[in-house]
């Protein structure tokens, strides 16, 4: 958890945090591996790259884009990298989304959508991707993307 503070990410101030902490009767459970993050520095080297005019509803009261919209950026992302594979008629099962937010600038300007593939398994792939602009990172997600055979809903192995 953070604050921001002139549109930058700050800590929150100790007795905040506390107060917070009080009030959680157990540990938080571990968040998901955000090893991709790795690839936040590196947006401008993803295979596949579309603009997107952001619209005044992507904005929350304080105008700044909300957390929904760069979800929805999100899934832009990986739909322009999926939309042109032809899957055989095989489906696909998103299994994991994990989202980490960069920050929250008031703004309008046009955000850059970034994705590619960051692992292929055997019956699973993750597609990594970011939304920026000029002010920055907005955020950075994997998605796991399973390939399902869609006769028997069963997932299919690579060779199939």
């Amino acid at each position: 958890m953070g604050a921001f503070l002139d549109h930058e990410r700050v800590a929150l101030p100790e007795d905040v945090f506390s107060s917070f902490r009080a009030d959680v009767p157990t540990d938080p459970p571990d968040m998901p591996d955000d090893g991709y993050s790795q690839y936040a520095e590196e947006l401008s080297r993803f295979a596949v790259l579309r603009e997107l005019t952001p619209r005044y509803a992507d904005l929350d009261a304080d105008g700044l884009r909300s957390e929904a919209a760069i979800a929805r950026y999100m899934e832009q992302a990986r739909f322009g990298a999926l939309q042109s594979v032809d899957m055989g008629g095989l489906g696909l099962l998103i299994a994991v989304q994990d989202i980490t937010y960069g920050h929250y600038r008031p703004s309008s300007t046009p955000v850059e959508l970034v994705t590619g593939v960051g692992h292929i398994g055997n019956t699973s792939f993750h597609l990594n991707g970011g939304a920026k602009s000029c002010h920055g990172v907005h955020a950075i997600g994997n998605s796991v993307m399973v390939v399902v055979n869609l006769a028997t809903n069963r997932a299919c192995a690579n060779n199939q």
